[in-house]
Order: structure tokens, then C-alpha cells, then sequence
């Protein structure tokens, strides 16, 4: 009789929650971690996959990524990754749901949080708390894992963000921010706004290097070392970063205008007027570049063809600009006080933003020596799983959830992924199917 689903042996196992890091091997039944040990018989094993020469690690969590239904390549591209588990932040339960059933979320674990938009899940930039406490209470209700501020793009008024986080933090909802107010723009000063709105109360502060982009008239670097001072000093805020040199936005406009501020910013910074016209001209001349679905995933295009593309949607299309400084990022994902992260977690921001790089920038610095595997596994699995509230993720510790990604360091990518219990994807190829909905309220 077979005792174990599955046998990964021989491979290299890195789980530092459990400090655990060498050559075992790991057993899975009913989708949890049944056993590790030195050396598993495959005898009592229904099928057995050999790992020699991998590393084996807790499934990796990108905490940041934005999908649409419309748009399921952005699912697949985050599976084909090697990711597990992804959390949708600006998300729809709905929309996840459906996914899920028409076997558009590729076997992997799916997660969001609601965002808190004026004239949309908001009524207005000057929300009371009444109507602040209702949009936290249907965030339960729909299952999502907290609510996100998404400032940058669609700024409150600076009372209304110290009411959200305040309201937040007191129904112990998970609350996040891309920093940003009617006041303050999304930039190290606006960082240091909301820092201060939240008053010591819990907050997850995403993507720190997209507000060091010379804005402030300072040097990137200068001001991501200011950032980093920031959040180290905050004993309550938790924060992620992202390593890639194009952003992600909107390009829907309404009245000639761009909806997002992120957007009006980056059309200045190219020396565009920031208009509807100003998208057609960046996107026309090169600078700015549009999400176009093709051959099964998104990509990004720009030129006269990208532009008609845009124009065709109505302008509800997604955009990047090369507005993040490489050398920011890099200096903010590698920032310790004391031996521990200052920024908490890695991620990309990416899913139907075509830039699913969190394992393969990742590895990249393990390569170059900034990290060890160790070090990267705790940005990419340990500390999301403890700041989302997963239970039962970022470890391979025996009952935890059989979430395991495979990495072959040589290449420095993901060989083959695994979501409780079944394979997601073997060598670049997704084989998974279905989808897991992480519902639940997250803590800070």
C-alpha cells in the first residue's frame, strides 16, 4: 500500500522557519508535508520525482500582483514563474472566483485585497468614517485578506487615510498603501505623510522604491537611503519592494484626463502634457508602453501600432514607463538594521503587469552573493506568509501545506512548482489547474 502521494528526492532543501538547510528529502500526502528526512523510502511512494542537483524551498509568494479577469495570461504568467501563492492587490473576489472555476488561475493559491478608490468602492476623496467602516466590514465579507490605499493613483484626503488606517487597525483588518494623498504625492515626502497618518498603527507600505524617482528633486539613491531611514524608525510599518526598471499604470482617462495620478506623473516626468493626447504621444514616440494580450501573455508594446492599440480600447489599457532607478531597488531590497531586512518582502507588482521577475531577480542577487538562499526564501516565502496571515505557508514543516517550489540555481529560475499537494508547473510548461481561494481576514 502506498504511503506517500508524492517523494521530491535528492534534492538541496532550504527552510529557514524550521532552520533547516540541506540534502532531504520530502514527502507529501493529502496535499500537506507528511515527512523530511535524510532519506525517504520511494517504495511506499505513488510517484517519485528526482531532484538532484535542485534546491527545494517553501512555495513562493508573490505578495503583489494585479490580475483581471479579462486579462487570465496574467495568471499564467505568474504561475509559469514557479509562484504558488499570489495576493491580487487591488482585487475583486469575483473575478478571482471565476478564474478559479473556468481554470484560468493554473492551480495556484489566490488572494486580495479590496481596494479603496474614490467614486468607485468609495463615494468621494473625503470618505466619513461611517462609510469607511462599511467599506472595511464588505471587505470581510468578501473574503479578502485586508484593503488597500492605492494613494499614488487614487488619493484620499489625509484625514480620510488616518480614519481608514485607524478603523483598520481596530476591526484588526490587514491594511496596505501606495503612499499618497490629496495633499502629499507619491514620493518619499508622501512616504513620510503616511507613515505619520498612521499614527503607530499597523500598516504594509507597497513597492518603497517606486516613491524614490528623483521627485523630490533628489538623487534616487538619495532618496531611497531616506526611505529606508523611514520605515526602519516605524516599528509598525511592514513594507515590500520590487526590482525592475518599468512600472505599471492605467491608461483610462476620463475628460481628456488620466485617471491615475501615477500616470500624470510619469507623462511630466518624459516632458508629456499630462492629458489623454500626452499618452498618445509617449506611447507614440516610445517612451510609454501598453499591455497588449498576445500568443498567451501580455507584452509590453510601444510605437504608432501600440498607440492605435490603446486608442482601440478606449483607453482602458494598462501602461508602463521606465520610472524606477535599478539602483534605488536594489539598494532598498538589500537595506538591514542589525542583521534583519529593513524592507520585508520581495515582489513584483506584476501578474497582468508583464513583469513576473520575483524569482529570477531574486536568484540574480543570490548569484552575485547580496543574498543567500536563506536570505532570499525569508523575502520570498517566510516573511509574506507571517505578515498575510497564511497559515499553514512559507515553511516545509511537517502538516504545513504541500506549497514547494523547485529552483535550479545554475539557471537561476524555478524548474517546477507545486500547490498543495499537485504540480503547477514543470520546466516552464503550467500543467496546473483549478486554483485555491485564500479567503480570510490578514493581520498586520
Amino acid at each position: 500500500m502506498n504511503q506517500w502521494d508524492l517523494v521530491l528526492a535528492g534534492g538541496y532543501l532550504c527552510d529557514p522557519a524550521n532552520n533547516l538547510e540541506g540534502y532531504y528529502d520530502l514527502a507529501i500526502q493529502n496535499g500537506k508535508i507528511a515527512k523530511v528526512a535524510p532519506e525517504i523510502s520511494t517504495r511506499a511512494a505513488k510517484e517519485v520525482i528526482e531532484l538532484k542537483g535542485k534546491a527545494v524551498v517553501p512555495g513562493v509568494i508573490d505578495s503583489h500582483i494585479h490580475f483581471s479577469h479579462r486579462s487570465p495570461e496574467g495568471l499564467r504568467m505568474v504561475a509559469q514563474t514557479g509562484v504558488v501563492t499570489a495576493i491580487d492587490f487591488s482585487g475583486d473576489r469575483e473575478e478571482i472566483q471565476k478564474a478559479i472555476d473556468e481554470n484560468n488561475a493554473f492551480g495556484i493559491n489566490i488572494g486580495f485585497l479590496k481596494p479603496a478608490i474614490p467614486k468607485r468602492t468609495l463615494s468621494s476623496v473625503d470618505p466619513g468614517e461611517k462609510e469607511l467602516a462599511a467599506f472595511l466590514d464588505s471587505a470581510q465579507r468578501e473574503g479578502a485578506l485586508g484593503i488597500k490605499l492605492l494613494g499614488g493613483h487614487y488619493p484620499l484626503t489625509p484625514e480620510a487615510v488616518r480614519n481608514l488606517i485607524r478603523l483598520a487597525a481596530k476591526e484588526k483588518v490587514f491594511a496596505a498603501s501606495h503612499v499618497g494623498t490629496t495633499r502629499c504625492g507619491s514620493n518619499v515626502d508622501g512616504l513620510a505623510e503616511t507613515i505619520s497618518l498612521a499614527e503607530g498603527n499597523p500598516l504594509y507600505i507597497a513597492h518603497l522604491q517606486s516613491y524614490c524617482r528623483m521627485q523630490t528633486g533628489k538623487d534616487p539613491v538619495m532618496e531611497a537611503m531616506r526611505a529606508i531611514e523611514l520605515v526602519k524608525k516605524a516599528e509598525n510599518i511592514r513594507s515590500e519592494s520590487y526590482i525592475y526598471l518599468y512600472n505599471g499604470t492605467s491608461g483610462r482617462c476620463t475628460g481628456g484626463i488620466p485617471d491615475s495620478h501615477v500616470t500624470r506623473t510619469c507623462l511630466s516626468m518624459g516632458g508629456f502634457p499630462a492629458t489623454e493626447d500626452g499618452i498618445f504621444q509617449a506611447i507614440h514616440s516610445g517612451y510609454a508602453y501598453v499591455h497588449i494580450p498576445r500568443g498567451g501573455e501580455i507584452i509590453k508594446s510601444t510605437g504608432p501600432e501600440a498607440a492605435s492599440y490603446w486608442r482601440e480600447q478606449g483607453t482602458n489599457a494598462g501602461l508602463s514607463f521606465p520610472a524606477n532607478s535599478l539602483s534605488a531597488a536594489i539598494a532598498i531590497a538589500l537595506a538591514k538594521d542589525g542583521g534583519r531586512f529593513v524592507v520585508d518582502v520581495l515582489s513584483t507588482d506584476g501578474g497582468s503587469i508583464p513583469r513576473n521577475k520575483l524569482i529570477e531577480n531574486g536568484l540574480a542577487l543570490v548569484r552575485i552573493g547580496a543574498f543567500n538562499l536563506s536570505e532570499f526564501v525569508e523575502k520570498t516565502a517566510v516573511n509574506p506568509a507571517k505578515i498575510f496571515n497564511l497559515e499553514g505557508k512559507g515553511h516545509l514543516g511537517v502538516g504545513a501545506d504541500a506549497d514547494v517550489t523547485v529552483l535550479d540555481l545554475e539557471k537561476g529560475e524555478a524548474y517546477l512548482s507545486i500547490a498543495r499537494g499537485r504540480l503547477v508547473m514543470v520546466d516552464g510548461l503550467v500543467v496546473g489547474s483549478g486554483g485555491y481561494f485564500l479567503r480570510g481576514k490578514a493581520g498586520a
